[in-house]
């Protein structure tokens, strides 16, 4: 990717980071305007990054670089506010005009048709309970029991069923709830289940 990027029109420098508290680290000590994050799984703490990242008072946009590509992972991604999903699936020259376009300040997202494919969906499905706690804990911040808790209320599940499945008491349901809602900023479980929609979808 650096050597793509150094055929850009204007002169860029690259700073590469392995893990998100080093990125941290970077953004806190340098002038970055861009964010360019490789996700090579949708499954995992990649978009909880996000929300890390964000928590700095000055974050540049954020852009995912995979190549997963689905209308839900992109729509994740979104509500954890990114500014740019490229396809990696991209010929060189659409990266560049990607990159570019973000530089200006721009959105970018995938075509229709990209985020239609279902190729290399199998997976998701296969871990669609895990993937949607990942995709609600990233979006509100919430701990992972939190976040399945969330999930249980989505489904529709009351408190009584929620405790069955998760196997925890019913007190502790109503305080993760509690906080949930305090996190979320809304009243009820309609609001909260309102707010989720793009990220489950």
């Amino acid at each position: 990717m650096s050597l793509l990027l150094n055929k850009l029109e204007r002169p860029v420098i690259t700073l590469a980071a392995g893990d998100f508290q080093t990125a941290r680290n970077i953004l806190s000590n340098e002038t970055v305007d861009l964010v360019l994050l490789g996700i090579s799984s949708p499954i995992g703490p990649s978009l909880n990054g996000v929300v890390f990242l964000r928590r700095l008072p000055a974050c540049p946009p954020i852009a995912v670089f995979s190549t997963h590509t689905t209308r839900r992972f992109v729509s994740s991604a979104v509500a954890v506010g990114v500014s740019g999903f490229i396809p990696k699936s991209r010929s060189a020259v659409d990266i560049l005009q990607a990159v570019t376009s973000l530089l200006g300040g721009n959105k970018y997202m995938p075509t229709e048709d990209e985020m239609t494919h279902v190729a290399g969906t199998s997976d998701i499905e296969a871990s669609e309970h895990t993937y949607a706690e990942e995709n609600l804990a990233a979006a509100y911040d919430l701990a992972p029991r939190e976040a399945a808790v969330l999930k249980c209320v989505c489904q529709g599940m009351p408190n009584k069923r929620i405790s069955t499945e998760l196997n925890i008491s019913p007190n502790t349901v109503r305080n993760y709830l509690s906080r949930i809602f305090k996190v979320m900023n809304v009243r009820n479980r309609t609001e909260a289940v309102a707010r989720t929609q793009n990220i489950l979808r």
